[in-house]
């Protein structure tokens, strides 16, 4: 049951990882990017803040997403265990 455990949450820790970069940089900074362009007059890729900013989002979408997948897989283990 360990085994089964430590597997699920390796799985968990990379799709959360995955959803949580997917929605991050390519949804949410994408929106911030082009709001911010567009208020800003920016350029491609605009001020060094700016592309800071972006990762800071990407990281904090991908900890979320994590976390919650780890709660669903905790969820899951404690409703087999018990």
């Amino acid at each position: 049951m360990k085994i089964k455990a430590l597997i699920f949450r390796i799985l968990a820790i990379v799709f959360g990882a995955g959803v949580g970069f997917y929605f991050g940089l390519f949804i949410i900074a994408q929106v911030i990017r082009v709001i911010l362009s567009s208020f800003l007059g920016w350029r491609d890729s605009g001020p060094a803040w700016g592309n800071w900013m972006i990762y800071t989002v990407t990281g904090i979408t991908m900890l979320t997403g994590i976390y919650f997948s780890l709660r669903e897989v905790n969820r899951y283990l404690s409703k087999q265990s018990g």
